[in-house]
């Protein structure tokens, strides 16, 4: 237990030294953006080797609250030869949060954390697991730059030796893609496919991109890059009055069987106006999760 938490804390503090040295555009907090409109949908489905299947769902929207809203979904399918169990952990923050100290800076947010368990626990018993976010938020141009950064990580912990006598993470799957759009004049601005879990190790897989950049790479990412952990981002000038949107849909799916099975876990941050100390709990998030669902994993070990 010593040694993972110095691991992952080791891990927080080398996310939290890249976030405070990554480049920050000057424009970003000239006039700072929120959401006067959102949507998010989290859906999350489980099914068993008896064929029963389940499936909820939450909705946060707007136009915005007073405050942030934020809300858990989870299904579980019990049955004992290969349970299966999806779990949606979500927030949206529309608002400006104002932070004077040390650098000004705001954090309109969307947040969410996906959980996937599913179990082989007798022979040719299989169960699935999925979680689904569809979500949308609308902001009007200011005639500055909009700056969003997105943190994405997806991994998963394995319960059983996998076919090839490893730990890796074979029957876990995610994936994120990210659309921004100007909707006064219908333009596309940024773009971002990227598949979770890459190579076995918890790496995003850029499927196909516009618009975004990551951090220590020139702007622009290639098809085929894998993410290394560092943010991505995107900085487009906007136009006075017009209407832009950013939406995405993220998924995570795990497969048990007989010679597979565990636990995936996927997060997801998207931060608008700056990355500046008011963001670097949200880069922390998937770190922290990850850290939890290993200490739970070795306490039921033990």
């Amino acid at each position: 237990m010593i040694q993972s938490r110095f691991h992952f804390g080791s891990l927080g503090l080398l996310l939290l030294a890249a976030v405070c040295i990554f480049p920050s555009p000057a424009h970003a907090t000239i006039s700072p953006i929120s959401f006067y409109d959102y949507s998010l949908v989290d859906t999350v489905t489980t099914n068993s080797a008896s064929g029963s299947s389940a499936t909820k769902s939450q909705t946060l929207s707007g136009p915005p609250p007073t405050g942030p809203q934020s809300g858990t979904v989870t299904q579980n399918n019990p049955t004992s030869s290969a349970p299966s169990k999806s779990s949606i952990t979500a927030g949206v923050n529309p608002t400006d949060i104002l932070r004077p100290l040390p650098v000004a800076s705001t954090s309109t947010n969307i947040s969410i954390a996906q959980t996937v368990t599913a179990l082989g626990l007798a022979p040719l018993a299989h169960s699935f697991a999925r979680a689904n976010s569809a979500f949308s938020a609308d902001f009007k141009g200011t005639g500055n730059y909009a700056t969003f950064y997105v943190n994405y990580f997806a991994g998963g912990i394995t319960t059983l030796p996998h076919h090839d006598g490893d730990f890796d993470f074979d029957s876990f799957s995610g994936s994120l893609v990210l659309t921004v759009t100007n909707m006064t004049t219908h333009a596309q601005l940024g773009f971002l496919d990227v598949n979770g879990n890459n190579n076995e190790g918890g790496e995003a897989f850029v499927v196909s991109s516009s618009g975004f950049s990551q951090f220590p790479n020139p702007p622009g990412l290639s098809s085929g890059y894998s993410s290394s952990g560092f943010p991505f981002f995107t900085d487009f000038a906007t136009q006075s009055n017009d209407l832009y949107q950013i939406s995405g849909d993220m998924s995570s799916s795990m497969y048990g069987s007989p010679s597979t099975g565990g636990t995936g876990l996927s997060t997801f941050d998207l931060v608008a106006n700056t990355p500046e100390p008011s963001t670097l709990a949200l880069f922390g998030t998937g770190i922290l999760l990850m850290g939890v669902m290993v200490s739970q994993r070795r306490k039921t070990i033990a």
